[in-house]
């Protein structure tokens, strides 16, 4: 129950120290793990590269900018293990509608990945200097807590009939370009093993555990 359990905090920097101990508790037990970044491109089809002084200037625009508010994370720490939200309605059909819950159970390359602790968890430097080859995005198999029931079988949807509710998640690019022309690629999940009140607005948890509620 407290494994899937969705923490309830009052702040922002509260959520995301708690979702850094619960990753760094799942590195330390030997959890698979890799940072997420999210590359940009200037179309919607592929992430293609882009001149590095752009991409800088584009991993530096905030979301907290208002014209920008929906979009997705510029890095994204996984784990096996990691509790994850959808980010919005990628499939309704599925039941994967934004703040759906899951956890991380698969993380694929495809080539050999990351190989190394540094390569695994790239910092901004060391992104912005790979250049025309930024890091693969890896495709994300995440074991649902609820998903649609499949007609045919009378089972719930999976992409894996060993692994009851596995949903495989790619990058995806925005809906509207950044600065007019370039689009950002990223896995349409955010991290969720705490959130705070306003943004787990519309998710359903079977548990849920509250960090110093307030007197409102």
């Amino acid at each position: 129950g407290c494994e899937k359990a969705l923490w309830i905090a009052p702040t922002n920097a509260q959520c995301d120290e708690i979702n850094r101990i619960r990753f760094l508790a799942l590195v330390e037990k030997g959890a698979q793990h890799v940072r997420v970044w999210a590359r940009h491109a200037g179309d919607n089809r592929t992430p293609g590269p882009i001149p590095a002084e752009t991409n800088a200037k584009l991993f530096a625009q905030e979301r907290n900018d208002k014209r920008d508010s929906k979009l997705p994370e510029v890095a994204i720490d996984l784990a096996i293990g990691t509790r994850v939200a959808v980010s919005y309605n990628v499939c309704t059909r599925l039941k994967l509608y934004q703040g759906a819950l899951g956890t991380v159970v698969r993380i694929a390359f495809l080539g050999d990945g990351p190989t190394t602790p540094a390569a695994r968890l790239l910092d901004l430097n060391a992104v912005l200097a790979s250049g025309a080859t930024p890091p693969e995005i890896p495709m994300v198999f995440v074991q649902m807590d609820d998903v649609a029931i499949d007609p045919e079988t009378n089972l719930p949807f999976s992409c894996d009939p060993d692994t009851p509710n596995l949903i495989p998640f790619v990058a995806v690019p925005t809906f509207t370009k950044l600065r007019g022309r370039y689009y950002r690629w990223q896995l349409p999940l955010r991290v969720a093993h705490c959130r705070t009140i306003h943004k787990a607005q519309g998710i359903t948890a079977h548990n849920g555990l509250v960090l110093q509620p307030s007197d409102v």
